[in-house]
């Protein structure tokens, strides 16, 4: 008897918070996807040393469970809610507690496991479209292939069981304490009464002056973490930030209320006061919610915005920091023909120079002033002219010859600009060096150092500080060879090897797990925060039934009462966007001070609106999803 009553009810909850359902659903498969690419061989062996790196999809796995652990107490909390009465029916009629805990217990399994089962099984599609981008990163071929893992099926069900025996334990623990009292009436609880305006007041305009220094700390943290000044601006900025979210959504009823009280017509024109009295009634008392809804925006935002300027600009970086196929730094010089008789005897037909950085003791320059707006550290260093006509012959580029008392300086493409701006001025033995060209070619200097390229004897008595040897091939050279001539090599002591093959894999391993991950995260959070906002205005719409069938018999059409439905479900899922909307420029601001020297193909305005657009494409399938499901409840005759 009470199988069958749990099987339907279980059928019943399915059709009733389809939502949860899909959100749920949504998790598994990113679960199973994501643990898919942990345990793929060739995944693994693409990553080759840097496999660790897969270790950050199981970080952020472990992180999204905690979250979905809490995602689905809070829903669970809801459904207990919403069948109070249900469950104190139950108690009258004589049944005993632990048996409609058991029935609570089997019907909220049994829909986390018809989760876990779609859930693996469109993962495993999931998986292969991941595998595919990958792959597409590392510029491999790929080859579709269907199937299941027991290893990942394995890793994803202990996920499931971990965030379903801690849930099915607060449920089982909730309904053996409650009372019937408390089940029968739960329904009939009232939204708390807004009191208290001054206060409101005074804390929304504290949380408008905790935005403007938290805008202000946050950027000086972030120029203070980016050039290594350790600092806690950076966290003050951040708590400030947060501070000021929650007071605003503390306060805005004050602010809402001073609103529609000044718009008469707008306030008593039809079906206004009622759908401002269900909005107002549920902003006061889920402010907690929206505020920690409004930062879970902000964060999807930030992060899937990052993620996406970071690969653009790892493109670019790329051909700064890896010029050439080949290239060995040392503190001296050391003998480079045997690298080359090596490189030749595997088949690579090699193009090589050598050239050295030199400081000078003499010479004078307004550098660091010309860029102590960003507190950076910048590192100076000459080079003789002869050398650098010589890499960009092999880069098959010219240069006009330099003057006398003339210099070439070669800085990255941002300092070129302010450079040209302010004037670089430099002088050698208190003779002053005429500026003859601000160019950015990369010839593998790190990328906040400034060269100057002046004449040959210049530097004559110059010291030297590194030696440099540089090769291009006609074919790029195999992952691993960076090992390969650091170990068959007779090379200096500190000598650096850098390959462009495995610098390059290095950067896409990093690239790809960062932008994954972050993308991971995003995804799962714009579900979280839709989910919660869609079960709470359903959950309402059963509360207010009763409410609206009243509407109806005074002579309002259904039309009219499921327009203030989608008004206020609309309103509802718009009220979390406001200061999302409000901070995504100043801290998109913020966040690509992080990118100015490596500024990439798009700016990340551009980035973060095609995250925006592809955001609001899922929040307003949720938003449908509500609407259906809130018409659906109310079932007007």
């Amino acid at each position: 008897m009470y199988l069958k009553l749990t099987m339907r009810c279980a059928l019943r909850s399915i059709k009733q918070y389809s939502i949860f359902m899909f959100t749920i659903t949504m998790v598994m498969t990113l679960l199973y996807a994501f643990q898919s690419l942990m345990f793929s061989e060739q995944i693994i062996r693409l990553f080759g040393e840097h496999v660790d790196m897969l270790y950050a999809f199981l970080m952020v796995s472990i992180l999204l469970v905690i979250v979905m652990t809490w995602l689905i107490g809070y829903i669970s909390g809801f459904i207990i809610k919403n069948r109070s009465r249900e469950f104190g029916i139950y108690l009258l009629s004589g049944i005993e507690r632990k048996v409609i805990a058991r029935m609570l217990v089997v019907e909220m399994f049994f829909m986390g496991f018809l989760s876990f089962i779609i859930g693996c099984f469109l993962g495993s599609f999931l998986s292969e479209v991941l595998r595919m981008l990958i792959l597409q990163f590392f510029s491999k071929d790929f080859q579709f292939v269907f199937h299941f893992s027991i290893e990942t099926i394995g890793a994803t069900f202990l996920y499931f069981l971990f965030m379903w025996i801690l849930t099915l334990w607060k449920e089982r623990r909730t309904i053996m304490k409650v009372n019937i009292k408390e089940l029968l009436y739960e329904e009939n609880k009232n939204d708390p009464v807004v009191k208290h305006r001054f206060i409101k007041w005074m804390v929304l305009l504290i949380a408008c002056i905790c935005f403007f220094f938290g805008i202000i700390a946050t950027k000086k943290g972030i120029l203070d973490m980016l050039y290594g000044e350790g600092s806690p601006v950076l966290l003050i900025g951040v708590i400030l930030l947060i501070i000021s979210n929650y007071g605003f959504y503390y306060g805005m009823i004050a602010l809402s209320d001073a609103f529609v009280n000044r718009q008469k017509k707008i306030k008593y024109s039809f079906g206004i006061l009622p759908l401002y009295g269900h909005i107002k009634g549920r902003i006061n008392g889920n402010r907690m919610v929206l505020a920690t809804l409004s930062m879970l925006l902000i964060f999807t935002i930030m992060l899937s915005s990052f993620a996406l300027k970071l690969y653009d600009s790892s493109n670019v970086q790329m051909d700064i920091i890896c010029p050439y196929e080949l290239q060995i730094n040392a503190t001296e010089p050391f003998k480079s023909d045997e690298i080359k008789t090596m490189l030749e005897k595997k088949g690579y037909q090699i193009q090589d120079d050598i050239f050295c950085l030199y400081s000078c003791a003499d010479a004078k320059t307004n550098v660091d002033m010309i860029f102590t707006q960003d507190q950076a550290i910048y590192g100076t260093s000459f080079m003789k002219e002869s050398d650098y006509q010589k890499l960009l012959k092999l880069k098959h580029k010219t240069a006009a010859s330099i003057p006398s008392h003339g210099y070439i300086l070669l800085v990255n493409e941002f300092d070129k600009k302010r450079a040209e701006e302010k004037g670089i001025q430099l002088s050698i033995k208190d003779e002053k060096m005429v500026p003859f060209q601000i160019r950015n070619d990369s010839i593998g200097q790190l990328y906040d150092d400034v060269v100057f390229v002046v004449k040959d004897e210049v530097l004559k008595d110059s010291q030297m500080l590194t030696c440099s040897y540089v090769a291009d091939s006609d074919k790029s050279f195999p992952i691993g060879m960076e090992k390969e001539i650091t170990k068959s090599m007779n090379l200096p002591l500190y000598a650096s090897v850098n390959v462009r093959s495995d610098t390059q894999q290095a950067s896409i391993s990093s690239s790809v797990t960062i932008i994954f991950a972050l993308f991971y995260l995003s995804f799962v959070f714009i579900c979280i925060a839709a989910t919660i906002m869609a079960t709470q205005q359903m959950m309402d719409a059963t509360r207010q039934k009763y409410e609206y069938e009243l509407m109806h018999q005074l002579g309002m059409d259904k039309a009219e009462i499921y327009a203030i439905l989608r008004k206020q479900i609309g309103i509802y899922f718009f009220v979390p966007m406001i200061l999302p909307a409000v901070y995504i420029f100043p801290l998109l601001y913020i966040v690509n001070l992080l990118f100015l020297r490596i500024p990439g193909n798009y700016s990340i305005y551009t980035v973060a609106f095609g995250c925006m657009l592809l955001y609001m494409v899922i929040y307003l399938r949720y938003y449908m999803m509500a609407y259906i499901g809130c018409k659906r409840s109310l079932d007007l005759k």
